[in-house]
């Protein structure tokens, strides 16, 4: 690259970067718009592999990004491929975005899957309000009977006092 007037070397070195960059990303663009292609017209294992494997390093990207610890990193992935899928066949290269831009805005919708397998002892909160009052009725109950109370006992004690408390 010759160089410009009044342009000092780290500018010359960034603009050749930026130049480099932008040729690669068209070049990977053009790739995967191959993939695709081959793709939509035969949407067989041995086309879907190839471009699932292509966009690979972004969905271990998004798992390190995303996946809470107590997800199962082989569902989480599972999701993400699922969610690449929808996106090559809902994909139009007619309304000028790249493959990877669609992809990665089909991909937040796992977000939601992560939200929702995240925590497995999830409690309603109309379920974890009773926790109180069934802890405090076993052990008031357990103090008058001399015993552990049944489920029952327990049961129709919180229920009596709700219908006292109207």
């Amino acid at each position: 690259m010759p160089r410009k007037k009044n342009m000092n070397p780290i500018d010359e070195a960034l603009a050749a970067r930026t130049e480099t960059q932008v040729k690669l990303a068209a070049e990977r663009a053009a790739h995967d718009l191959k993939l695709w292609e081959a793709w939509k017209k035969d949407p067989s294992p041995e086309t879907t592999r190839p471009l699932l494997q292509r966009f690979d390093p972004i969905f271990k990207s998004k798992s390190i990004q995303w996946k809470a610890p107590t997800v199962n990193p082989a569902a989480f992935k599972l999701e993400l491929q699922t969610l690449a899928i929808k996106a090559f066949e809902t994909y139009d290269p007619s309304r000028g975005a790249a493959l990877r831009t669609h992809l990665d805005w089909t991909l937040n919708k796992a977000r939601r899957f992560n939200n929702q397998q995240q925590n497995y002892a999830h409690i309603p909160e109309e379920k974890a309000l009773l926790i109180g009052p069934i802890d405090s009725a076993r052990d008031q109950l357990r103090e008058e009977l001399g015993r552990d109370p049944t489920n029952m006992e327990i049961a129709d004690f919180v229920n009596e006092k709700k219908r006292s408390k109207r």
